[in-house]
């Protein structure tokens, strides 16, 4: 009886001792924390803005460009006012936002802003129905105040399909940029939901040690015939930027905006935002790509009441830095392009050779982020590479253009 007491003191003073260990780690917790957010990197909110001149706004962009405001009575609704409501709300891991104006007096102070490069719209009758594809392309940019020189780039893109009973009026297609871009209907993902997601884990302090771009993008004249386009400029751009997101998405690599954009002109790109213009300076690309669309053709077999359609896209991957080539590759889709279906289907040819080229843009992308490439698909899609090792190529191209190594 005598030992029961001595072990209940025991106890108590296990108690005590675990409450006042568990107390130094929360409070050691909070310490860090506010440590953490009191040493955070300040990034300056610049707001949202179009490359290019304003003058071009209403052929480049004819339905986001109606919702950048340079008046001064603005609608509720517009890309400035939406887009600083919704990221005052989050939480970068890396940085904090501070939307009390870029300062004057802070030369080597970085700027965070959103730059739409492209607006894209494509209407493919499929059956009884019209497939409409809308797409946002952007980049999310941070610059130095002082030089305008961009450090980072991360490009965004944000697409809705929807299918109707007839083609969209002017208006309904209007307000379907309009949801994209400010994300203001629950069914559409919008673009600064998406700029969010994509940058919330970047490190503004952390300068790359390289940079690549896309230098050329670019079409045959029997290609671009085949895809049936008037303005070939602004499909090299979508393109160019499409393939820019899926390559700095599968390889972290740091990519500086497509030269095919007309607004990146002698190593600086123009861009429009509610206060003017302002023009950028881009980093210096030690490593350029290039791509050229040779063919584009679609291929028919009928068999009985079926016949097998395939819309197949062929092109030319040349990666160089600053001294040599690195590689040069071929690639076709073809396969994977093909679909069966009736003898009196019509196919709108704009719509299916850019979902084959988005699909072989994709799977190259695969490729080159992958530390080994698949086998089975480069046999299929990488033929007539005059014996060359193409998953070696490819690794050799991942490892000098977009390793964060040298």
């Amino acid at each position: 009886m005598k030992d029961k007491p001595s072990i209940l003191v025991s106890s108590s003073r296990v108690h005590i001792r675990s409450f006042f260990f568990a107390l130094i780690f929360a409070l050691s917790l909070f310490i860090l924390s506010a440590q953490n957010q009191s040493t955070a990197e300040t990034v300056y909110w610049g707001g949202v803005g179009f490359s290019g001149e304003w003058s071009e706004r209403k052929t480049r962009y004819p339905n986001t460009s109606k919702l950048l405001c340079r008046a001064t009575s603005c609608p509720d609704k517009q890309l400035g006012k939406s887009a600083l409501a919704k990221f005052a709300k989050r939480e970068f891991s890396n940085f904090k936002f501070d939307f009390t104006g870029v300062p004057a007096n802070q030369p080597e102070a970085l700027v965070g802003v959103i730059v739409i490069s492209n607006e894209t719209l494509n209407v493919a009758k499929e059956e009884n129905s019209y497939l409409h594809t809308y797409r946002i392309f952007s980049n999310f940019m941070l610059f130095e105040v002082d030089t305008g020189k961009i450090f980072q780039t991360v490009p965004v893109i944000v697409r809705y399909t929807n299918a109707l009973d007839q083609p969209a009026t002017a208006e309904q297609n209007f307000d379907t940029f309009r949801h994209l871009a400010l994300g203001d209907n629950d069914k559409i993902n919008g673009l600064f939901q998406r700029v969010y997601s994509l940058t919330t884990d970047i490190k503004p302090s952390l300068l790359p040690g390289k940079y690549v771009q896309i230098s050329k993008f670019t079409f045959s004249a029997d290609a671009l015939a085949s895809f049936a386009v008037k303005k070939s400029g602004s499909l090299n751009s979508q393109f160019a930027q499409f393939f820019e997101g899926e390559l700095v998405g599968r390889t972290k690599a740091h990519l500086i905006p497509s030269a095919t954009d007309k607004s990146v002109i002698a190593g600086r790109i123009k861009a429009t935002f509610e206060d003017g213009q302002r023009e950028l300076q881009l980093p210096e690309a030690a490593v350029n790509i290039s791509v050229l669309v040779r063919i584009a053709k679609r291929f028919e077999k009928i068999n009985g009441p079926q016949r097998t359609v395939c819309h197949a896209v062929a092109l030319t991957l040349k990666g160089s830095d600053e001294i040599e080539t690195i590689t040069t590759l071929k690639f076709a889709i073809f396969a994977d392009a093909c679909g069966v279906t009736d003898l009196n289907r019509e196919f709108d040819p704009t719509y299916y050779f850019s979902r084959s080229l988005y699909s072989l843009l994709q799977n190259i992308s695969k490729q080159i982020g992958s530390n080994q490439p698949n086998a089975k698909w480069i046999e299929s899609n990488a033929r007539k590479n005059d014996g060359k090792d193409v998953a070696a190529e490819l690794i050799k191209l991942r490892k000098q253009a977009f390793s964060l190594e040298f």
